[in-house]
């Protein structure tokens, strides 16, 4: 964040980028006469990430230059869980559940003025989000078996980029642009059975949305002598696999 009397005689860089990833794995394996077992993978992003510039800022205008505010966000969040079991009776689960909702803003304060005549003013948030969950579990039994293998991606940045209310601008070129990408991936797979009996279930979800926003506050005054270009997109992306294989006299 840079706020304040800001004088510049070249470029202005106010810049926020988070490109972190977050991994979790999970797994579990048992033998034995009789066995229960339950493997669990979380993994989870969120949090905000904001580039500011708020006050006044001069820009001499002596040579072409650039005001930016831009921030950026981007990294894998990732959950595996693995369950494996064998004996004479059992149940098993295995559930996978990745997570990012994080937010990323790029703005001007309200009532900030901006005198750059002869430079370009640059104000843009961009999110790419790419979550990814998956389960696998594997049950074999002389007698009876359960299993159950559920996997869940849920991606849903929130990206903004906005000029703010009040504010007065002179600059040769303006950009206020938001990109949001998301994409959630789930494939669970449940395998297993009994002599007797043979019982699994497999669910696999994926939830992808982005809620991008792009704007100029009320009451702002803009004088741009050349492109202005404001506006908004959102890409999302969803896949979700759920497969499974049961054997027994009961399946």
């Amino acid at each position: 964040e840079a706020t304040g009397a800001i004088t510049a005689s070249g470029n202005i860089d106010v810049l926020s980028q988070d490109n972190s990833s977050v991994t979790s794995e999970a797994a579990g394996a048992q033998a034995g006469l009789i066995n229960l077992q339950a493997v669990v993978a979380t993994a989870k992003k969120d949090g905000d990430n904001q580039a500011i510039v708020g006050g006044t800022v001069t820009m001499d205008g002596g040579s072409a230059g650039k005001l930016t505010v831009d921030a950026e966000r981007s990294g894998l969040v990732q959950a595996t869980a693995t369950a494996s079991m064998g004996g004479a009776y059992g149940a098993n689960a295995a559930a996978a559940t990745a997570t990012d909702i994080g937010a990323v803003t790029a703005q001007t304060n309200d009532n900030s003025t901006i005198q750059a005549d002869n430079d370009a003013v640059s104000v843009k948030a961009n999110a790419s989000d790419n979550v990814k969950a998956q389960s696998i579990g594997v049950g074999v039994s002389s007698n009876a078996q359960i299993g159950a293998s559920v996997a869940i991606a849920t991606a849903k940045p929130t990206v903004s980029a906005k000029i703010g209310t009040g504010n007065t601008i002179k600059a040769a070129a303006l950009a206020v642009k938001a990109t949001g990408t998301s994409n959630g991936t789930a494939a669970t797979h449940a395998s297993g059975g009994g002599l007797l009996l043979g019982l699994n279930a497999a669910v696999s979800e994926a939830d992808s949305q982005a809620t991008v926003t792009s704007a100029v506050g009320d009451n702002s005054n803009l004088t741009i002598t050349g492109e202005a270009a404001i506006g908004a997109t959102a890409n999302t992306a969803q896949t979700a696999d759920a497969s499974g294989i049961t054997g027994g006299i009961v399946a």
